[in-house]
Order: structure tokens, then sequence, then C-alpha cells
């Protein structure tokens, strides 16, 4: 009996030793970042030591703020992936870094040093206080002598004296001391968000016959990472083609440090305009109000948290635009705006995103503190597993079994995947029967019913432990992966739309709320100068220029910063989603042409008939050029657009202007000679019922 114990406890070691899993720490640096507009693409490679049998690799001190659903573990076909997941460890906390804590240790002593200089301060007041109080000398009945006077006078002049420098040479040192630890604060805002956070970790389950030395490629997508483009535009003349610097402005707070990385700039979406403004349809309609043109081009703020105190770093961004900024240390910011931008969104980590409707130049916000846990663990469920590891368990349905001539996808399945039970149309909801988790195009659906074989591109099916060890207990009853045509190729025409920049030179970049400048590429593009007014709007001359066959120069929308005659002019925004064949950059404004637009009092005026009014408008263009040369200017106005059969607008007189009979819009390209001056004429009458209120310009 002892024997059979002895074998029975020596199999149940065994068994243990058998399946003993091994944790294995294993440390790792990013080597290449693609950096998208609002994350980024993180690769890290390692070599990794492994043992015979099953091994749980823990890829430490990575970002918190990984998105969990793109991890993608690669390594040799021999090594059998059989499970990967992700948590956020608490218990090894991203530390604060050593300048940080220097900085917060100089902070404290200057707390110090200002609460001693209140003390003597208030010392030093009550002092004076005293000497003031008790500026009576002597008693009543005391008799003074010339002798007493002028000692005691003496010494209250000296005391007060010495008390009042005391106080000066106190408050200058307040002063000092506190923009000092404005300083400082402003130094450890910039370098760190004062936040607590936790680190990333990535465990990936593997499984080896024999012991090796392998290589790990580890990729995932990472938030609190973005840039935006911007442009450096310089023309020297008139007669030269434009110097264009392509910049981009990474924003890299990941909470990890890259080193030496190769570093990729990545877009999908160009979607502002020029300094000079713009037209819309002029169209008139009863008792409507007058109207108003959002001409804000420039706006300024602060970015604030709860208590006042300033946010570094937020995202400041004209919203549905890539027109974006961030605030300094001050929480302050400034930005060209798209011409008629309507809502600013201040975006912050930690922080709700906040929403302003643009009404003045000035935005102020005051963001309140995010809702969110940052201490959530998550297990991925929609990362990549070898099918190697688990052969048995993973049946795979390719084009040629899904054209099968079945009516609906649930059939089909049923019929090709043994071993699995799929609810189909005629289940009802008091079968027993289990229904498997189904991921269409990388999202959990109910059913697939209302899928048609025709829609499949392919699909796997992961039972048992192949299904668990990713999708953990909602994979129990098995899981359905399928990838329709539309889903695939939804994700080919976001590569092919793309368009990259990848950097010569390995780059380092610090994680922190400031913004580095990493120059693109400089080109040289030709370009045709012509000035442009809108005197309705506004009553100036632009220099512009005109870029043609813009798409070759892989342009994004963004800021600029515009230079002509080696000066700075003005900043603004490439709005390329306005482009219609031609890009408009605007240079500024020339002085030397003096522009007017004014009303013509004679022969205007109502006229009242039986049943209508007929209202006359006319108005006057002046231009003079005072310039030593000729110019070529377009000059843009409008005449009213009708859009009701009750009003009828007429044409009376517009100098020989291109007319859109659409949106009224009359356009002239005119050439001026050198001080010359050329009046332009535009004249319309309005007919409409006379017991109807419109208003007209």
């Amino acid at each position: 009996m002892k024997k059979t114990y002895r074998v029975l406890i020596a199999l149940v070691l065994l068994t243990q030793i058998t399946f003993a899993q091994e944790e294995q720490k294993t440390a790792s640096q990013v080597n290449k970042a693609t950096v998208f507009l609002n994350k980024a693409q993180i690769n890290r490679d390692v070599k990794v030591s492994l043992k015979k049998g099953i091994t749980t690799l823990i890829f430490n001190g990575l970002s918190p703020f990984i998105d969990v659903k793109s991890i993608q573990v690669k390594t040799a076909p021999s090594i059998n992936i059989l499970a990967v997941n992700h948590k956020k460890n608490y218990l090894n906390e991203i530390k604060k870094s050593e300048q940080v804590k220097a900085l917060e240790e100089k902070r404290e002593t200057i707390t110090d040093k200002i609460t001693l200089e209140i003390t003597q301060s208030e010392i030093v007041s009550q002092n004076i206080d005293f000497l003031q109080k008790n500026k009576t000398i002597g008693g009543t009945n005391q008799t003074l002598t010339v002798n007493n006077l002028s000692q005691t006078a003496t010494y209250y002049a000296n005391q007060y004296k010495k008390l009042k420098l005391e106080e000066l040479a106190i408050a200058k040192r307040l002063t000092n001391l506190r923009e000092e630890q404005r300083k400082i604060t402003r130094e450890i805002n910039t370098l760190s968000n004062n936040k607590e956070l936790p680190t990333g970790e990535i465990f990936v389950k593997v499984e080896t016959t024999k012991i090796e030395n392998t290589n790990f490629e580890i990729t995932y997508l990472v938030d609190n990472v973005s840039w935006y483009p911007s442009y450096d535009i310089k023309a020297i003349d008139i007669n030269n083609p434009l110097e264009i610097t392509y910049k981009a402005n990474l924003q890299q707070n990941s909470q990890v440090d890259w080193n030496d990385v190769a570093l990729t700039f990545s877009s999908d979406n160009p979607t502002v305009s020029g300094v000079a403004p713009e037209l819309t349809p002029y169209q008139l309609s009863f008792n409507q109000r007058r109207s108003t043109t959002n001409n804000i081009s420039y706006i300024k703020g602060q970015v604030l948290d709860k208590s006042g105190t300033p946010l570094p770093g937020a995202n400041v961004s004209a919203k549905g635009t890539n027109i974006i900024t961030m605030t300094d240390f001050d929480g302050e910011y400034a930005l060209s705006l798209p011409n008629n931008t309507k809502i600013i969104q201040v975006s912050y980590l930690g922080y709700e995103t906040q929403e302003k409707f643009v009404t003045n130049e000035t935005l102020n916000f005051r963001l309140n503190p995010s809702s969110e846990s940052l201490d959530e663990v998550v297990v991925v469920g929609y990362g990549n597993q070898k099918k190697a590891s688990t052969v048995s368990s993973i049946t795979s349905v390719g084009p040629k079994e899904v054209k099968v001539p079945n009516s609906n996808l649930t059939s089909m399945l049923s019929g090709h995947v043994p071993g699995l039970a799929i609810r189909g149309t005629t289940s009802t909801e008091d079968d027993n029967e289990s229904s498997p988790l189904y991921i269409v195009d990388g999202v959990s659906v109910d059913k697939i019913s209302n899928l048609t074989p025709e829609e499949i591109k392919s699909f796997e099916v992961l039972k048992d432990a192949s299904a668990t060890s990713v999708y953990g207990s909602r994979g129990s009853d098995g899981v359905v992966v399928i990838t329709t045509k539309n889903g695939a190729n939804a994700v080919t025409s976001i590569n092919q739309t793309a368009v990259n920049f990848k950097i010569e030179k390995n780059q380092t970049v610090k994680s922190t709320v400031n913004v580095k400048e990493i120059t693109l590429k400089t080109l040289q593009v030709p370009a045709e100068y012509q000035y442009y007014t809108v005197p309705k709007v506004n009553k100036s001359a632009y220099l512009t220029a005109k870029i043609k066959d813009w798409e070759k120069y892989q342009l994004l929308d963004g800021e600029t910063n515009v230079f002509f005659d080696n000066t700075f002019k003005s900043k603004g925004v490439l709005d390329l989603e306005a482009v219609k064949e031609e890009i408009i950059i605007s240079l500024g404004v020339d002085k030397q042409i003096d522009i007017n637009r004014s009303p013509v009092t004679e022969n205007v005026g109502q006229k009242f008939l039986s049943k209508n009014v007929e209202t006359t408008r006319h108005w006057k263009v002046d231009i003079k050029n005072n310039k030593n040369q000729p110019i070529n200017i377009q000059v843009l106005d409008q005449v009213p657009v009708s859009v009701t059969d009750e009003i009828k607008v007429e044409v009376l007189n517009i100098s020989d202007a291109e007319m859109n009979s659409l949106s009224g819009e009359l356009k002239w390209n005119l050439t001026i000679p050198k001080t010359t001056s050329k009046t332009l004429n535009i004249e319309y009458l309005v007919k409409h019922p006379k017991d109807k209120r419109l208003i007209i310009d």
C-alpha cells in the first residue's frame, strides 16, 4: 500500500514539473516608430533565450497608453504562441525623473525661504506700527528740553528709515523668490504631468520543443502621441518660385523615451484657407436677419484645470480639421483658423475634452478631471495567434468553400465546422444550445445571419484552448473570426491613401509635453503671383501665389508661416479640402493699393407699385494702384440671388464682370497701370411683394 502511495506521489510531482510554466522578464527598446496624426505604431525587437517547454515572456516598462487590440507578436515558425495578454502594472509605477525630483526639492527650499521672508516682513510691519503709535514724546507733566527733543526725533527717524528700507528689501526678495518658484513649477509641469501612471506589460505565453535563441518582434499602437504638419512659405519676390519648408511638429508623451529610433510620419487624412477672405452666396429671403460672416482667422487663450493651474501641452484644435497646436508652459495657446471655423476643441490627458463656439478672438478653457479610470486590466482578444500552436482547434474556410450554394452563412458554417454548435435562424430563445462568439472585421457582433456567403472573403473558427487562451471565457463556446470583402478593402484603401515621410537619420525623442519640430523636406515650387481683393468683406489688396499641380508635393493641412522679401508677413492655414484646382497662398496685404467700396445715392431707392416694391441698389468699387509698376488683380464681389419666386433680381450694371448666375459671384481680372485708378459699378434692382419685409444691402 505504501508503495502504491509513493508511485502516486511521484506521478503528481512529475505532472507538476512537466506542466510548470516559467515566467521570464524581458527588457526591450523601441527601434522603430511610425507616428500618425493622433497615435503611433511602436516596433520593438528583442532576442530571447527560451528553455524547452512553456514560458511566459513579460515585456515590461512599456507605455500605459497601449491600444490593446493592436498588439501583434512575431517570432520564428518553430515557436508556438499560445496567448498574448496585456495589463497595467501599478506595483512598478513610472518614476519621476531625477530632474523632476531635483526641481521639486529646489521648489520646497524656495517655499521655505518665502515663508521666512513673510515672517520677517510681519515683524518689520509690527515694528513700524509700534513706532507710529508711540509718536508722543514724554508725558504731559514732563518738561522737554531741546536736547531731549532732538535726540528723540533723530532716533525715531533713523529707526523708521531702517525699517522701511528693510520692508522694501523684503518685498523685492519675495518678488524674486516667487518668480523663481513659478519658473520651477512651469518646468515641473513640462517634464511631468504630476500624475502617477502605471507601466504597461505584455505577456506572451510560448511553447518550444527545444532550447532556442530567437528574435521576437512586438508591434502595437500607442496613444498620447501625435503630430501635425506646418510650413514655412518664403517668397523672395514675384519673379522667383516659392520655397516651402515642410515640418512635422511631434508631441511624444507616451511616458516612454524613444532613443535612436527609425522615425516615420504618416497621414491618411489631408484636410483651411489662406489669410485672404472668401465670399459666400448672398441669398434673399423674407424675414431674414442681416447676414454675418465669421471673419475670425486667429484665436488665442489659456487652458487651465479646475483649480486654475495652467495645463502645458494641451491639444487645441479647430474641430473637424487637422489644424492643431499645443499650449505652452503657462497653458497659453494661439492658433490660425480656417475660414468660418465654428468650434474649438481642447483635450488633455486625464481631463474631459471640452468644446466652445468661436465667438471672439480670445477663448479660455477650464477643464474638469476625467471620470475614466486608469487602472483597467485588459486581456487581449483580437491579436494574432499562430495556427501551428493549436492546429487541431482551428478550422479555416477559404473562398472555395464560401462559394457553396447556401442562402445564408449560418447554415453554411454548420456544414463545414464539425463540433461547433451554431445557432441558426430557426433557433429560439429557449434553446439550451450555446452560440459562439462572432468577430466580424475585428468587431464583436451578436449574429451573422444577416451576412451572405458572397460578402465573405475568409473566416476561421477557433475551438477549445485556442479560443479561450485568446478570448477568455467569451470564447468557451468557440469563436468565429470573419473577414468580409468590405472590411478587407477598407484597410487597403487606407494604406493606399497614406502619405509617409521617413526621416533619414535616427531620432531621439524624450517623453514630454513639449513639441519637437522636425524638418521633413524643403521644396522649390513654381508659383503664379496675383493680387486679390474682396472689397465687400475686406477693403485690402492681398498678394497671392497660386500653386498648380499641388498633389505631387504630398501636402497636408497645416499652419503656415508666410515670409515675403525676407520679412514675416502672417500666419495662416493650408486647407486642402477647400482647394479646387490650385492652392492660393496669401502673402499679405499691399498697402500701396487702395481699395474702397461705397454706395451710390443718386438714382436709387424704392418704387411702390400696386402689389410690389422695386428697390434699386448701386455700389461703386474704386481701386488705385500707387505702385511704380502695373499690377494684375482679381476682384470679387456679388449681387443677390433669389431663392423664391416672389423675389425677382434684375442686374443693371456690373462693368463687364464674369457672373455666376447661381451664386451671384462677380469676378474681374484686371491689369491696372502704375499710379492709375479703376472704378467698377455694381447696380441691381430687386422686386418683391410690398406686404413682406425684405432686407436689401
